[in-house]
């Protein structure tokens, strides 16, 4: 879940990676991976960060 939000941020927020990847602290490369998966399957991968520290660092 937090991970297709985070992508939906770049696709249809118009955000950029960068902006993304900096406010939630993430590196670059998970969310370029993120976005290809969910634009090939619509889907990504089982949630590996926690969603408290996403919620922590939008603070």
């Amino acid at each position: 879940m937090v991970k297709i939000v985070t992508v939906k941020l770049v696709l249809e927020c118009n955000m950029s990676v960068s902006d993304v990847t900096k406010e939630l602290w993430i590196h670059y490369n998970y969310l370029y991976v993120w976005i290809s998966e969910y634009e090939d399957y619509g889907k990504v991968r089982y949630l590996d960060i926690d969603p408290q520290f996403i919620y922590i660092s939008m603070k």
